[in-house]
């Protein structure tokens, strides 16, 4: 196994070309024809890093369970006055079915595989996808204008959309989950929206507030990806079916 996952990294070594680009399955994960797969990452310290490459997968096999079924519960409390509002309480966790992630993982195939910088990222599915075809992936640049999904969330009669968003940390992926958490966190508001006031007094202009949810979803895809290189910022669009 080992050996197979520094074949893997060897493979991808074309993919190193420039850290300014990227496969057009990162940046645009949605946009490949195939009924089942997703991304992994994970940060990776040197080249030849096999263990990197085994996190990344495994990440993959967390995303398409929770692509299959995945429960918010969140509790959020605000305090707003006059001069503001500040976040008392933020509680957030994310369940999904970790036998269901460990039994993908045993019968995953690797599509491609991707490394720059300090980031390996691999395109996997439970199956081997016979539409998708290594050879004919397009590596991109991070584009410099803001993707209009940005600030116009897309809308249609079939999804819910959502926009993530987190800064820029030390370790890149940690942005990308934030990120993508971000997303999860405002399509399970979407769902189930139960905002409530505690207290309002109108004289200090002052409210409580608090915002829950627990809710299940099914179908959780991330479509797009972007960097705002400028402002640091990274961004996710996420969607769940309508239903």
């Amino acid at each position: 196994m080992k050996q197979f996952l520094l074949a893997i990294l060897l493979l991808c070594g074309n993919s190193k070309l420039s850290a300014q680009l990227y496969p057009d399955w990162l940046l645009h994960e949605r946009s490949l024809h195939c009924s089942s797969y997703a991304v992994g990452y994970s940060e990776h310290s040197f080249f030849k890093d096999s263990s990197a490459i085994s996190q990344a997968i495994e990440r993959g096999a967390i995303a398409l369970a929770i692509q299959h079924q995945v429960t918010i519960v969140s509790l959020k409390k605000f305090w707003t006055t006059a001069i503001g509002s500040a976040m008392m309480q933020n509680d957030f966790k994310v369940s999904y079915d970790t036998a269901l992630a460990a039994s993908i993982k045993n019968q995953l195939t690797v599509l491609d595989t991707f490394v720059s910088g300090s980031i390996v990222a691999v395109l996997v599915s439970p199956s081997r996808c016979a539409e998708f075809d290594k050879q004919k992936t397009v590596l991109l640049p991070m584009p410099s204008e803001k993707e209009l999904w940005v600030t116009e969330i897309p809308t249609d009669e079939q999804y819910y959309y959502a926009v993530g968003s987190a800064p820029e940390y030390y370790y890149k992926t940690s942005s990308i989950q934030e990120a993508e958490k971000s997303a999860l966190y405002a399509l399970a508001a979407t769902k189930a929206n139960t905002i409530s006031s505690l207290q309002k007094k109108e004289d200090i202009v002052e409210e409580k507030r608090k915002e829950e949810i627990s809710v299940t979803l099914s179908g959780f895809e991330v479509c797009e990806r972007w960097k705002d290189r400028t402002e640091k910022i990274f961004y996710v669009l996420a969607r769940i079916p309508k239903q």
